[in-house]
């Protein structure tokens, strides 16, 4: 994270509220998503391994 901050989801885990300077990490094909409260969040992502598109599958969004 690098402003704002954002609810982070892992897994069947709830979501937890990670702030700048913070970090989180999933490994690959683990379900995950992040959400906003009221203000926007800035933050970089890298994928790292295998990131064949073909195995990428998008559910949409998480029921909770």
């Amino acid at each position: 994270m690098l402003a704002g901050a954002a609810d982070w989801k892992r897994g069947d885990a709830p979501y937890r509220r990670h702030l700048p300077g913070e970090r989180s990490y999933h490994p690959s094909m683990m379900p995950h998503a992040s959400r906003t409260r009221d203000l926007a969040f800035l933050s970089v992502y890298a994928w790292h391994g295998d990131i064949s598109t073909s195995d990428y599958v998008y559910e949409g969004i998480p029921a909770d």
